[in-house]
């Protein structure tokens, strides 16, 4: 269980998917930093570790695979939930699955913000009982 307001590292190349992420996780943290793709992510990482990342798994030049593989080597105590729609080589299910062997939680796209909130406060142990509402959950221009 983290104490301190987690710092989430938010990789997706979609600007849309990361919008909806910062927006509903604002809830639990304003330690939210956001990266276009693995290769990004890998050099913030190495900056500053962060105590979750939140990973799509098809991006362009590291991939968020091989981005789980790299925190599990150099960062082992961090959280990696993984999420994808699949791509043209594999289905969701197949890569949901290899990320999962690999010690991520996973979580297939599309994923409403509300959702996305709360497996994130189940993988961070945080409770979510007494948290004020996001805005992803109902005022919001995104999907819950």
């Amino acid at each position: 269980m983290i104490s301190a307001p987690p710092r989430i590292l938010i990789v997706d190349d979609d600007p849309i998917f990361r919008a909806i992420a910062v927006e509903a996780l604002g809830a639990i943290t304003p330690n939210l930093v956001e990266a276009e793709d693995g290769e990004v992510a890998y050099r913030l990482l190495s900056a500053a570790p962060a105590d979750l990342v939140l990973t799509d798994i098809n991006m362009p030049k590291r991939d968020g695979l091989e981005l789980i593989g790299d925190i599990r080597k150099r960062w082992p105590q961090t959280l990696v939930i993984a999420v994808t729609a699949g791509s043209r080589a594999a289905t969701p299910d197949l890569l949901l699955k290899t990320a999962a062997l690999m010690g991520a939680s996973v979580v297939t796209k599309p994923v409403g913000g509300l959702a996305l909130l709360e497996l994130v406060c189940k993988v961070l142990g945080v409770s979510t009982r007494h948290m004020a509402q996001p805005a992803a959950a109902g005022r919001s221009r995104f999907a819950p």
